[in-house]
């Protein structure tokens, strides 16, 4: 392995065959939300490690494209045959992924307790779409790890390269065995529905950030109005301190739960050619501002940004030919009301249903988290739809 990462994403590397609602489609399309996130994180020069298996039909072609934009492939644990393919088939703004009869399973495709070592001393883990019960095994040992007396000692998030053009600082070593007690994130691929919402708070408690796609909310008036189902999720306390729902083309909601309040982020996009891995992208353009310590608002934009360049050309192409020059510039463009680090505009409040509820509407936008929150997250102190087939996502 190379330095040690500032973010590690565990999940899958995959084939899509993509099939398009007009009947184009585009074969053995290099995917899985690993390869989107760290592209996404890269963008922004973020230290980003995958921790994914990946089989021997996954093209070196895109293994080189991403290393050599800087993400260390570390973490990979080759598989002795192919990877999992699926169909991806697209009609309207829906989408459904369908296993190949033959290859393997989603579970067997994906990180297991025994690959973390490889996450050792990130300051972050994202845990990408994968089944639930592999990442209800993941959250579990990250949290014996946390508690074992060599586990690596918690590392702040915020706090380390405001200045974008500020060389990475490169950490101490952390111990082998184990990650830090990092910022950890997830998103999910199994739905949200009602009679699940149980094991779904006791998942979510072992985590700081949950990243959920409006298409996972199987609950009946979620998409008219989601507040309802993001306060049922969060109700278990533990560590969780946001939730950021992506709603596509309509932007998207963010939650802060120990404040319980809401804001939400306005959609961006300069072409719209393939929205395939655009919310994965997003994920680790918003950890990567994260990362540098920038407020939610701020890290959004990141973000935003990072799901544009997704979304501008097929599969992971628009990723891999962008650069952080071209990223930052759109950023400098798009958000030009700046009071923060690189430029930020105020993030419109949620419209609240009632006087009621106005209060905790997020008035003033995405508040900084709160010191309870800062220390959750391991942050430094300031001075004073249709339910889709299971299937990865591509």
């Amino acid at each position: 392995m190379s330095t040690t990462p500032e973010l590690a994403v565990l999940g899958n590397l995959l084939l899509d065959d993509v099939v398009r609602e007009d009947g184009s489609t585009r074969m053995a399309q290099p995917g899985g939300a690993a390869l989107y996130a760290a592209l996404g994180a890269a963008l922004w020069e973020t230290r980003v490690r995958i921790v994914a298996p990946v089989g021997s039909d996954y093209p070196a072609a895109v293994l080189d494209g991403l290393a050599a934009r800087g993400v260390d492939l570390g973490g990979l644990r080759r598989l002795d045959g192919p990877g999992l393919r699926t169909w991806l088939l697209y009609e309207g703004r829906q989408r459904r992924v369908v296993h190949r009869l033959s290859g393997p399973t989603h579970a067997a495709v994906s990180p297991t307790p025994g690959d973390l070592p490889a996450a050792a001393g990130a300051h972050a883990i994202h845990l990408a779409p994968m089944p639930w019960e592999v990442q209800r095994r993941l959250v579990e040992a990250l949290a014996a790890r946390r508690a074992s007396p060599t586990a690596a000692p918690p590392v702040p998030v915020g706090g380390r390269r405001l200045d974008p053009a500020e060389p990475h600082a490169t950490p101490p070593d952390a111990p082998s065995d184990g990650p830090s007690d990092g910022l950890v994130s997830l998103d999910p691929y199994e739905l949200v529905t009602t009679e699940r919402l149980d094991a779904w708070r006791e998942l979510l408690a072992g985590v700081d950030l949950l990243l959920l796609s409006e298409d996972e909310l199987a609950v009946e008036g979620a998409l008219e109005d989601p507040r309802p189902i993001l306060r049922e999720l969060a109700a278990a306390g533990g560590r969780l301190r946001w939730i950021l729902l992506k709603r596509g083309a309509r932007g998207g909601l963010t939650y802060d739960v120990g404040n319980n309040e809401f804001a939400v982020w306005e959609p961006r996009a300069a072409a719209v050619v393939d929205p395939t891995g655009a919310g994965d992208a997003f994920a680790g353009g918003l950890l990567a501002g994260l990362l540098r310590g920038e407020d939610m608002t701020t890290a959004v934009e990141r973000g935003v940004v990072a799901a544009s360049l997704a979304l501008e050309a097929p599969g992971p192409d628009g990723l891999l030919a962008a650069t952080p020059a071209v990223a930052l510039e759109r950023r400098r463009r798009w958000f030009t009301n700046s009071t923060a680090t690189e430029d930020h505009p105020p993030t419109q409040p949620y419209p609240a249903s009632g006087s009621a509820d106005r209060e905790n509407a997020g008035e003033r936008g995405l508040p900084e988290p709160t010191a309870a929150g800062r220390r959750r997250l391991g942050r430094k102190e300031p001075h004073r739809r249709e339910p889709r087939q299971q299937g990865p996502r591509g």
